[in-house]
């Protein structure tokens, strides 16, 4: 771990990490490039006669030390890249000569560009909407503004391109289903379908965006066929369930009867027999 003289400690460590604006003071020792998520470009200027420049990058966010690097007096500015840095985190590199401050900067990051898109569910209402589902990108900035891009076109015809973007709103927990929309006016064609997500930096104004998720293929008016198709084979396999069930129904009425019919028949001869019987021993 690098120990700092507790001067120069309380040099860096300065209250003005609590401001939420990138500052550099007019010196222009230190000159800013280029930032991105993970790296930060500067044109370091070094050229106190022979005295060596030390350079400390601290994470301000994390109030701990990124780096420290020592520059040889140069006339020129030399150009340096930090790497390996945070996201969307704050930072301060700063100039020092024997110890003493002589310009300190403070610049954050840019917010992690946001992932693809994973389509989740294509599902035809009817032959002319298709509603689509994709996952929430990753990671999630509660201060950045997600959009997302649906593109969809004809297999026939690429180059006919059609196109909705869906914002979430800062209230979008309480819609059901945010990261969703309905797709209308649908013709009897194959479509292909991909989604892009879109990040905006409101405080600094810029747009990030992810690559586009692959493509999928589409069709509702086919989809709706068949969806017709099952539902008469399910008819049809009712009509037939209760057409057997009512045929069994039938038989076990007649079997009844029948055996009702035999016992009553028999019945009745065993009672003519016994009345015959009866008649004869009587004229006996």
């Amino acid at each position: 771990m690098i120990k700092f003289p507790y001067f120069v400690c309380c040099a860096l460590l300065i209250s003005v990490w609590s401001e939420a604006r990138e500052i550099f003071s007019p010196v222009q020792d230190i000159i800013k490039i280029n930032t991105t998520d993970t790296m930060a470009t500067f044109e370091l200027h070094c050229s106190h006669s022979s005295t060596i420049c030390r350079f400390v990058l601290i994470n301000d966010d994390q109030k701990t030390i990124q780096a420290d690097m020592n520059l040889e007096p140069k006339r020129s500015y030399q150009r340096h890249t930090f790497d390996n840095l945070e996201p969307k985190c704050w930072y301060r590199i700063t100039k020092l000569i024997d110890g003493n401050v002589i310009e300190s900067g403070r610049f954050r990051t840019r917010m992690q560009a946001p992932s693809v898109p994973k389509i989740n569910e294509l599902f035809c209402l009817n032959p002319n909407e298709l509603l689509v589902r994709w996952s929430p990108p990753i990671p999630v900035h509660q201060e950045g503004k997600y959009s997302f891009r649906i593109e969809w076109w004809p297999n026939t015809d690429p180059n006919h391109l059609y196109w909705a973007v869906v914002s979430i709103q800062n209230d979008s927990q309480q819609v059901i289903d945010p990261y969703s929309v309905i797709i209308r006016n649908l013709s009897n064609e194959n479509y292909r379908l991909q989604i892009q997500s879109h990040l905006f930096d409101t405080e600094y104004r810029y747009d990030l965006f992810s690559d586009f998720s692959s493509n999928q293929e589409f069709n509702c008016i086919i989809n709706n066929d068949i969806n017709m198709d099952n539902m008469e084979i399910l008819w049809l396999v009712s009509i037939i369930f209760l057409s057997i069930f009512a045929t069994l129904i039938l038989l076990l009425v007649i079997w009844y009867r029948y055996n009702d019919f035999r016992s009553t028949k028999h019945y009745d001869l065993e009672h003519f027999q016994k009345q015959f019987q009866l008649n004869d021993m009587d004229k006996k």
